[in-house]
């Protein structure tokens, strides 16, 4: 895989990375009754809390493999 090809993989897993969290947050602190919507179906609703964090959770693993240092596996990539 070329260089560039590896860059805009790790931009595209950051970026999502980025918005399932956030999006995440939202969903849990809505499940835990912020106050963001308070006339939502989802507003204390447990279920909103564990798939919300669990959105964080797989959103910051994204970001943190997007910021992980690329290991070739191919040994011709490694001028061998």
């Amino acid at each position: 895989m070329s260089r560039a090809s590896v860059e805009g993989v790790n931009k595209t897993r950051l970026s999502l990375g980025i918005v399932l969290a956030l999006v995440g947050a939202v969903w849990a602190l809505q499940g835990l009754d912020a106050g963001f919507v308070p006339e939502s179906a989802m507003t204390g609703e447990t279920t909103w809390i564990v798939l919300g964090s669990l959105a964080v959770l797989v959103g910051l693993g994204l970001i943190w493999w997007s910021k992980k240092p690329n290991e070739s596996r191919d040994p011709a990539d490694k001028g061998q």
